[in-house]
């Protein structure tokens, strides 16, 4: 019977690999080894990417939401401790033009990182006085709760970037073409601040790319960049002191060409990923490595977001049944320094079925979401069955340790 399900399930994996693997699919940093951190709940949450699908609509991305560098011993100064948010968000394929570009403001995430976490958009949806006439940007009004990496959690928990993610990239590198650091929710790459000066030229010179939104010439804000004059109630602060221009969403006009990228913070050119062009967003900085207004995506997306991305209930999504996971080509050191290990089925309802390569013993641990060990055995064959039909139905997290080498991977499972 074990013979047959895994023959199936090679079948399947070979009617599917036609799908051609792309940087939407290759490019995520997934958590091969299963590695976690405990959370200050004591939750154990697997960091960075957990698993990727795909087929030809899609790529679904499977995560935490937290990545590996996060901090939870003293949280990094974050007013929020970061939790597992189970998400899976999908990213187009073949993302398209919107022909009425779909808004990007008041808050919220609008793109992934390319450890599954996800970047917001520079607000931190507050507004002067709550009118909701000047919006705060998060880079000025909540940079003291960024960690070293410009994160943090917003209240609901999600960790989260509003500019750049210094975590890939390295601001100080000026003379080559920056990572590609995530994907919008409309499909379009994010990269670092750097790419070809001649967009369609890769053997161009490296430019920092610039936004073309611009401080506006103002010393009050009693008025909006399309000369929209207020009602004092609507006023903003005087610009200064505390309030120092481009501290708003407000402060900023478009001022078409007046940089190298367009109102919605990207353009179309050649990357290293896509040598044929794509339009790409840039996350930008100023001359001196500070996060620059719009920092990721522009007030409007270039494309449409897929449905289930945003919003309080976001990144909910259902992989389909027929996806193809995707597995790397390449091993990592995360690789070598874990236990190669397999189980089946997931989720699992009566008994589950545990393959190492029968080398050595191998220590078995369950743990619940809480990191509680309610099952530990020592596997001496290749493949054992473990009896979990008692269990109650939710999420838990199997470790399997080699009693020979010490070392040690994670994987999570799901009861019925």
């Amino acid at each position: 019977m074990k013979k047959t399900t895994l023959l199936l399930l090679l079948i399947g994996c070979a009617r599917l690999s036609g799908f051609a693997q792309t940087p939407e699919i290759t490019s995520w940093k997934i958590n091969t080894a299963k590695s976690f951190l405990i959370s200050l709940t004591n939750d154990t949450i697997i960091t960075d990417v957990e698993a990727v699908y795909y087929d030809n609509t899609y790529v679904y991305v499977k995560s935490s939401g937290v990545p590996s560098y996060y901090k939870f011993a003293n949280n990094n100064g974050n007013v929020n401790a970061a939790v597992d948010k189970k998400y899976v968000f999908k990213i187009s394929r073949t993302p398209q033009p919107a022909a009425t570009p779909p808004s990007n403001l008041n808050g919220g995430p609008c793109g992934l990182v390319i450890d599954g976490s996800t970047f917001f958009n520079p607000e931190d949806a507050r507004s002067y006085q709550n009118a909701n006439n000047w919006h705060q940007l998060a880079y000025y009004f909540e940079s003291m709760d960024f960690d070293s990496t410009y994160g943090h959690s917003s209240p609901q928990n999600e960790y989260h970037h509003h500019v750049v993610d210094i975590a890939y990239v390295d601001t100080s590198v000026h003379n080559k073409h920056s990572p590609l650091i995530g994907f919008a929710f409309d499909g379009y790459p994010v990269y670092g601040p750097y790419g070809y000066s001649d967009a369609n030229d890769a053997s161009s010179a490296i430019k920092r790319m610039t936004p073309s939104w611009q401080k506006r010439n103002i010393t009050q804000r009693t008025a909006y960049a399309n000369g929209t004059n207020l009602q004092p109630s609507q006023y903003g602060p005087a610009v200064g002191g505390q309030y120092p221009l481009g501290c708003y969403r407000e402060d900023y006009e478009y001022i078409a060409s007046s940089g190298t990228l367009d109102t919605h913070n990207g353009r179309f050119c050649k990357t290293p990923e896509y040598p044929n062009g794509i339009y790409a967003y840039f996350a930008t900085i100023d001359s001196l490595n500070k996060p620059l207004y719009p920092e990721y995506v522009g007030q409007t997306f270039y494309g449409t977001p897929a449905q289930g991305n945003m919003g309080p209930s976001g990144g909910q999504n259902t992989i389909p049944g027929t996806a193809t996971l995707y597995v790397k080509t390449t091993t990592s050191v995360n690789e070598l320094n874990g236990v190669d290990f397999s189980f089946y089925p997931n989720p699992a309802q009566n008994v589950l079925t545990i393959q190492t390569n029968g080398a050595n013993a191998y220590g078995f641990e369950m743990m619940d979401m809480n990191g509680q060990i309610i099952a530990r055995e020592t596997l001496t064959n290749s493949t054992e069955q473990m009896d979990v039909s008692n269990l109650s139905a939710g999420t838990y997290v199997i470790a399997i340790t080699d009693n020979a080498t010490g070392k040690k991977s994670v994987n999570r499972c799901v009861k019925l």
